[in-house]
């Protein structure tokens, strides 16, 4: 694992309270070992996750992120293993990269 320090990261936007961003935070540290790897494709990063990746937990990080930083558009298919992040406010597009940045960490 990679050492960028989660503790500090906390997307401008984000509407998270102390513990939900905690809860947040595990479930990213959970999924970067599934990470196969990271790919930015225009004004959408993808992150690919190993098979057996577990469902409900990118479910539970799609819905959280969702609902606390409305400017992202996220979206898992399953089938492919991906999960697509992007915002269309360009302003915003930090965020995205941080998550490159934060899910690059898993890849191997």
């Amino acid at each position: 694992m990679s050492s960028l320090d989660l503790t500090r990261l906390n997307g401008a936007g984000c509407t998270l309270d102390a513990g939900g961003w905690a809860l947040q935070r595990r479930r990213i540290e959970l999924l970067r070992s599934h990470v196969e790897r990271v790919e930015e494709r225009g004004d959408v990063l993808h992150v690919v996750f190993a098979a057996g990746t577990d469902r409900a937990l990118v479910d539970d990080f799609v819905a959280t992120e969702g609902a606390c930083c409305s400017f992202l558009s996220l979206g898992y298919d399953e089938r492919e293993r991906v999960l697509r992040i992007r915002s269309d406010d360009a302003q915003s597009w930090d965020v995205v990269r941080g998550f490159a940045a934060v899910f690059s960490g898993g890849a191997s």
